[in-house]
């Protein structure tokens, strides 16, 4: 992610600007969609996000009066709440997963 400040000298202030190309994230995503994840240790690769979202995330949230702190109890809702919206499928990165069931 590329950071820039820039000037704004009609508010005599400085706005950071992030740029960052977000194709190779959305590429490896669709190509994790499409591999079983066997989940030895337990664990779920759920989602693959780029910062620059993040940021934008965030953006959104201290826009709407939310001040809320990265990496927080209340991010990670925010984060489970913009995965489950279905315009961000393509951050997912669940694939087909092999259950085994056990039986006596």
């Amino acid at each position: 992610m590329k950071i820039d400040f820039v000037k704004v000298p009609e508010i005599k202030s400085v706005a950071v600007v992030t740029v960052e190309d977000v194709e190779p994230y959305l590429e490896n995503n669709k190509l994790l969609q499409t591999m079983e994840q066997t989940r030895t240790d337990g664990m779920m690769h759920y989602a693959r996000i780029p910062n620059h979202t993040m940021v934008e995330w965030l953006n959104e949230e201290w826009n709407r009066g939310n001040f809320i702190l990265y990496l927080s109890a209340e991010f990670y809702e925010i984060v489970d709440r913009k995965l489950a919206d279905p315009a961000n499928a393509n951050l997912r990165v669940v694939g087909p997963r092999h259950r085994v069931w056990w039986s006596d």
